[in-house]
């Protein structure tokens, strides 16, 4: 339950005996008309000023000495009270009730120390009190209580009952008990509050929502009400009431950020993305200070993919503050998302000024590399070689543009100079690979011959076999050739789930914005290259038998290898096998290939085999993943036209061509199938919309 509530609820025990001590002041009005004793006059005093201990001493002798005065009894009852002795004060005022029955003063002190020593005589004592003033409304006038006074002070003993029937976990007691509290205090906000709350927080949402609209109706606009309101209809998935509670929550709490900032997120969610921007720019124009404001409207914009509206709210954190370099930097990312790369530039070079690293250096020869301005990229890479030292990230990175740009041998070179600086296996892979493709064999030997006994031990193994001049009897190239398409194959599914988890880093904004160029893994792309150079290679080695041998030796290891099930159905495809081809891509679409070769393959057996619709299907298929692969448009003509079903396959396209009419290959097949179905005019037209573009 809320902390205020439970601090309320400690502080009852001290507040209820209210109603007597207002008594006690008549009594005080009254011995100042109406001469006392001197003890009386004395013990009350004392009271009044606080001395408790003392006007008890003073109130017992009075008490004895005046029997019957009442003054006494009632002083001397409180003052019990006000040491905390309960028993005391009961006993006192018990006595005072023989010689003063039914007197509501000292009744009011019993049922006070009832209620504070845990008695549950408390609440039976107030009600008879307030029956006693129901029934003789001139009991009012002569003690200066009301029924109201009672009312609450019983409302207020049912909600310190409740409250610890709440705290020992009797949580249904604890709810009839502040039902009943608020049927005598129902001006007591807290009383709806938490008899809402307990019922929210034991799942009855409906029946604490009745129990706050009814304390709206006594309490309007109450904050306290609102928020657990709110909270309600974000549990009943109620977007529009939840929307509404925190809209006037904001309207009547405009100083508190919370409420402002929660009403902008529900806008949001709400579809009302310009009404939340507008929010959220008034609320940084009010509260420029409030860093917490521009990243919630920045990560609102990356889940709208409104890079544009990220850039302009970066551009006013950056203004508010001048000096944090790290908004600095995702404005500048920013700016390269969205091509605005001189933008970026101009960033980074003001950032340059005050940093003596080479950092926003590269960050700038980045920005080339997205814009694929690779020279421009690799001279500002060179200048931060000779201006800040070869260290080996720079060297890879300038390295990787060398071979974009079919650099071979500077990359080569800068490649050993990074290897040089921290040896890595990874490097020695790459420094081979290149040197293997220019021919350069005596070079590569001795990266290949460091990769053996290591986890590149079967790629080493392949290109040495490649270059070497070592003759091995076909059954020992048989076994060895089983050996390296195993090992390759696990070290691929080993690489590409490393290189996996880092690209999920990147989406996930784990780390730096990196070109295209530089999030490949150039040793998977490598791997990938030399498991195709493996395949071919085997090709030419062996037949058609021992291929599928190696290929199933590896399968033992790797059944649910998408790769190797794919070679095996390539490999009986091209052997005029259809059936074993066709088992083998059904494997490898099931576990997970999806290239458009595979499809087109299963479309020609399919074709092949007269399974019209499977064929089609295929053929589909391959166009979809590769929108340019014109041979798909033509078997699809094809295999639709001896199947009779050109028309059908001109309308599914004609339907295509209204939505999207920038693909000059589909533009074209369209227009040949048009012809061949004899839809003459349907033709003329696509080609009058293809002169008009």
């Amino acid at each position: 339950m809320h902390s205020n509530t439970c601090s309320l609820y400690r502080s009852l025990k001290y507040i209820f005996c209210l109603a007597t001590f207002l008594m006690l002041s008549n009594y005080s009005g009254a011995a100042a008309q109406n001469i006392l004793p001197y003890e009386v006059s004395a013990g009350i005093l004392s009271f009044e000023e606080g001395q408790y201990y003392q006007a008890v001493q003073q109130l017992e002798n009075a008490v004895s000495k005046y029997p019957m005065r009442i003054e006494p009894h009632v002083y001397l009852a409180s003052a019990y009270l006000a040491i905390e002795d309960h028993t005391a004060a009961i006993n006192a005022a018990e006595k005072g009730l023989v010689n003063f029955p039914g007197n509501i003063r000292l009744k009011l002190v019993i049922a006070e120390g009832f209620y504070r020593s845990g008695d549950d005589r408390a609440i039976n004592e107030y009600l008879t009190i307030l029956d006693m003033l129901e029934n003789n409304q001139d009991l009012e006038t002569e003690h200066g209580i009301t029924q109201n006074q009672v009312r609450t002070t019983i409302g207020n003993v049912y909600q310190g009952m409740a409250n610890e029937a709440y705290q020992d976990g009797r949580s249904q007691e604890a709810l009839n008990l502040y039902y009943k509290a608020r049927e005598y205090s129902p001006d007591n906000i807290s009383i709806h509050n938490n008899l809402a709350y307990i019922l929210f927080e034991n799942g009855r949402l409906e029946e604490s929502l009745e129990v706050l609209m009814q304390a709206n109706e006594r309490f309007p606009g109450a904050e306290q009400l609102s928020v657990l309101r709110g909270q309600i209809y974000n549990e009943l998935n109620d977007s529009e009431k939840l929307l509404d509670v925190y809209s006037e929550l904001y309207r009547d709490y405009p100083e508190n950020l919370d409420y402002a900032i929660i009403y902008g997120q529900l806008l949001m969610s709400n579809n009302q993305a310009q009404k939340a921007n507008l929010l959220f720019e008034t609320l940084i124009s009010e509260n420029p200070g409030e860093k917490k404001l521009y990243d919630l409207l920045i990560r609102m914009n990356e889940q709208r993919y409104d890079y544009g509206g990220k850039r302009n709210v970066l551009k006013m954190q950056r203004r508010a503050f001048p000096d944090d370099r790290l908004v600095a930097e995702e404005l500048a990312e920013t700016h390269i998302l969205i091509e605005e790369f001189e933008e970026a530039r101009a960033i980074y070079d003001s950032l340059a000024v005050h940093d003596q690293s080479e950092k926003y250096h590269v960050m700038i020869a980045r920005s080339w590399v997205f814009e694929e301005d690779f020279d421009a990229a690799l001279q500002k890479y060179r200048f931060v070689i000779a201006e800040f030292g070869e260290s080996q990230d720079l060297l890879i990175d300038t390295a990787q543009l060398h071979r974009i740009l079919d650099q071979s041998s500077d990359a080569v070179d800068l490649l050993i100079k990074a290897d040089s600086l921290g040896p890595k296996e990874e490097l020695k892979v790459q420094i081979a690979d290149l040197l293997v493709s220019q021919g350069v064999h005596s070079q590569a030997r001795p990266y290949l011959n460091e990769l053996f006994q290591s986890r590149y031990d079967s790629y080493a193994t392949f290109y040495m076999n490649k270059i070497s001049d070592k003759d091995l009897s076909r059954q020992e190239l048989l076994e060895t050739y089983r050996v390296i398409l195993r090992d390759m194959i696990t070290l691929y599914g080993d690489l590409f789930e490393e290189n996996t988890d880092k690209v999920s880093q990147r989406v996930n904004n784990i780390g730096p914005v990196l070109p295209e160029i530089f999030q490949k893994d150039p040793v998977l792309e490598i791997l990938e290259n030399s498991l195709n150079d493996v395949f071919t290679s085997m090709s030419g080695h062996f037949n058609f038998i021992e291929n599928i041998q190696i290929i199933e030796y590896a399968l033992l290891t790797h059944p649910e290898s998408a790769i190797l099930h794919y070679q095996k159905g390539l490999m009986a495809f091209n052997d005029s096998k259809p059936m074993i081809a066709l088992g083998s891509f059904k494997k490898a679409v099931e576990y997970g290939a999806n290239d458009y070769n595979l499809y087109f393959q299963m479309g020609e057996i399919y074709h092949e085999l007269g399974e019209t619709k499977n064929a089609i299907l295929s053929f589909e298929q391959t166009r979809t993943l590769n929108p340019q692969f014109a041979k798909a448009y033509s078997q699809l003509i094809d295999v639709s036209q001896k199947a009779n079903q050109l028309d059908i396959l001109c309308d599914r396209w004609l339907m295509e061509y209204k939505t999207d009419k920038t693909n000059d290959v589909f533009n074209e097949h369209l227009i040949e199938a048009l012809h061949k179905a004899d839809r003459f005019e349907e033709a003329t037209q696509i080609l009058r919309d293809d002169d008009s573009r």
